[in-house]
C-alpha cells in the first residue's frame, strides 16, 4: 500500500501559492443584524399562513358535508310526510286534495297522500269506497290491495273493501290495472271488477253506480248485489247483519241514511221474499221466505 505523505512546512510560512488563494476567497463569516431579522420575519410570517390554508378548505369541506345532509334529511322529509283522512262509520266526509281534486268518503274508508310531494307525484293509497273528482294536471294514481286506479282528469267512483275491488268510470278515461299486471282502459259508463286472483272483467255499456252513499243522507244503489246492501247497511249502522239466503239478488233503489235500522232492512227484503230477524246478540239475520 502506498504511504500517505503529508506535506509539510516546517517554517510555518504560508507558500506562495496559498496565500494568492486565500487572498481572493471571502468567506461571510457574520450577517448584519438588518439582515438576520429579516429572514427570521419572513420564517415567522410563513407559519400562520401554511395553517390557514389547510384550515380554510377544511371549513368548506364541512360545510359542504353538512348542506348536502340537510337536503337529503328535507328531500325525506317531504316525501315520506303523508296526512290520512278516514270516515266514522255510519257518515259521508269529503276529503280535498292539494291540486283542488276531492274525494267523497263512505262511511269506513280512508285515503293517504304526501302532501309536499303532491306537486311532483300526485299518488293516494285508498281502502273502502269512495267518489273521486279528479282535477286535471299530472298523472293521479290511486293505490289498493288489489290494483291501483290511473286517471289524468275525470270522476269514477271505486269499491275496494277487502277482496273485492271495482271502479266505475263517470266522465274522462280510466285505467286500472290488477296486481298481476292486467289492464283495461274505462270509458264512460263503464266498470271493472277486478277478481282476487288478479283478473280483470269489464262491463259496457251499463249505467255507472255512483256511490253507496251519495250525498250523507241518502243509499243511492242501481243493480247492487245485495250482499253488498246488506253490507252497507251493516257498516253505516254499525250493526251485524248475517244473511242466509238461497241465491244473490240484485237492488236497485235509495233510500234515507236516517231511517231506523229496522226499516232499511224491510225496505230492501221486501222486494226479494225476505224476511229478518234481530238476535238476542244484537245483530241481524236476513233470510229467505218459505
Amino acid at each position: 500500500m502506498d504511504e500517505i505523505k503529508l506535506h509539510i512546512n516546517p517554517s510555518n510560512e504560508p507558500e506562495e501559492d496559498s496565500s494568492i488563494l486565500f487572498s481572493q476567497l471571502e468567506i461571510p463569516w457574520e450577517k448584519s443584524k438588518a439582515r438576520v431579522w429579516e429572514e427570521l420575519s419572513a420564517r415567522i410570517n410563513e407559519i400562520p399562513e401554511r395553517k390557514q390554508s389547510r384550515i380554510i378548505p377544511l371549513v368548506y369541506t364541512l360545510s359542504l358535508a353538512a348542506m348536502i345532509v340537510l337536503l337529503v334529511g328535507m328531500t325525506i322529509f317531504l316525501r315520506l310526510y303523508s296526512t290520512s283522512v278516514s270516515c266514522p262509520t255510519g257518515q259521508v266526509i269529503t276529503a280535498q286534495l292539494p291540486d283542488g281534486s276531492t274525494v267523497e268518503l263512505n262511511d269506513g274508508s280512508r285515503i293517504s297522500y304526501h302532501p309536499y310531494w303532491w306537486q311532483i307525484n300526485r299518488q293516494v293509497s285508498f281502502e273502502g269506497e269512495g267518489f273521486f273528482k279528479v282535477e286535471k294536471g299530472r298523472k293521479f294514481e290511486v293505490t289498493s290491495l288489489l290494483a291501483k286506479t290511473i286517471v289524468l282528469g275525470t270522476s269514477f267512483n271505486i269499491y275496494s273493501r277487502n277482496d273485492q275491488y271495482r271502479v266505475s268510470c263517470f266522465t274522462g278515461r280510466v285505467k286500472v290495472v290488477s296486481k298481476t299486471d292486467g289492464q283495461v282502459v274505462l270509458n264512460p259508463d263503464e266498470r271493472a271488477i277486478i277478481q282476487p286472483d288478479g283478473t280483470i272483467e269489464k262491463q259496457i255499456n251499463q249505467k255507472s253506480e255512483p256511490p253507496a252513499v251519495n250525498d250523507g243522507n241518502r243509499f243511492f244503489f242501481t243493480g247492487t248485489p245485495i250482499s253488498r246492501v246488506f253490507e252497507e247497511i251493516s257498516r253505516h249502522y254499525d250493526v251485524p247483519v248475517i244473511i242466509k239466503i238461497e241465491k244473490e239478488y240484485y237492488y236497485t233503489g235509495n233510500f234515507t241514511s236516517e231511517k231506523p235500522v229496522g226499516d232499511v232492512l224491510e225496505l230492501v227484503c221486501k222486494p226479494f221474499n225476505l224476511s229478518f230477524a234481530k238476535q238476542n246478540d244484537g245483530s241481524y239475520l236476513v233470510f229467505q221466505n218459505k
